[in-house]
């Protein structure tokens, strides 16, 4: 088996995997990702006699001062699973991270059943948030919609300490997914989910989120912040900083 960063002409089984991992429905989504914030240098590959059997990518992020990786769609093609390919991908993902001077790793399980999966590997700390549901208010609220950069400026002073920003590709890539909104007292990302809002990301005063939904005129909205009444994120140190206490934007 060989561990590599993968060549133009991988391309098409990479879309291959994405599919037959995250379902026929999310090509489109993975194309975009392709176009805003892939680069060949922050994904490795594995191939057993030149056929591609698992991949990984990674986004560069900042804790604190220090530069870590979100790693980000992990996955096996179905017939080369149970082999520890997975595994082995993950190991030399770490060890070039290392090498290039990553502080550690922060990722999100596609599902609760994954925690532990990835503890196994080396990820210890859980990263927390809260996750809550909120139906129309009688009032609005003053919005102003704001651009990528200028929500990436004043998250930075929004977010609590030991928060992880997420700019740079990650930037590129939240642009096409949610809108950006500042108000009195508070930031929001948010996107249409069908009839409801989902708010990605919503940081200072959460009494807002019913306004927010009139004012947007959804009926429904759930919403992520600052909190812990949800294991989120697993984090795995490369070398000794302190863990996340806050991670946001999981491009699920």
């Amino acid at each position: 088996m060989i561990i590599k960063h993968p060549e133009k002409q991988d391309l098409p089984r990479l879309i291959q995997l994405w599919k037959e991992a995250f379902g026929e429905n999310e090509e489109e989504f993975f194309r975009l990702f392709l176009k805003t914030a892939y680069s060949s240098k922050r994904c490795l590959a594995a191939f057993e006699s030149e056929e591609l059997c698992a991949a990984l990518y990674w986004f560069d992020c900042d804790l604190d001062g220090n530069k870590i990786a979100y790693m980000y769609g992990v996955a096996t093609f179905e017939k080369f699973r149970g082999k520890g390919i997975c595994r082995s991908v993950m190991e030399k993902a770490k060890e070039i991270l290392k090498k290039r001077g990553y502080q550690g790793i922060v990722l999100v399980p596609a599902k609760p059943s994954l925690f532990a999966f990835y503890e196994k590997l080396g990820f210890q700390t859980r990263t927390t948030l809260d996750e809550f549901s909120a139906v129309q208010g009688e009032e609005e609220i003053p919005l102003k919609k704001i651009s990528g950069r200028k929500y990436a400026y004043l998250r930075r002073k929004a977010i609590p300490k030991g928060g992880v920003l997420q700019e740079k590709e990650n930037l590129k890539f939240l642009k096409t997914q949610f809108t950006f909104y500042a108000g009195d007292g508070f930031l929001a990302a948010v996107r249409k989910e069908g009839k409801t809002l989902f708010c990605g990301e919503l940081l200072g005063d959460k009494s807002v989120a019913p306004k927010l939904l009139k004012t947007l005129g959804f009926k429904q909205g759930k919403f992520r912040t600052v909190g812990n009444n949800r294991d989120y994120a697993v984090f795995c140190p490369i070398e000794q900083i302190q863990p996340p206490l806050y991670f946001a934007f999981a491009f699920d």
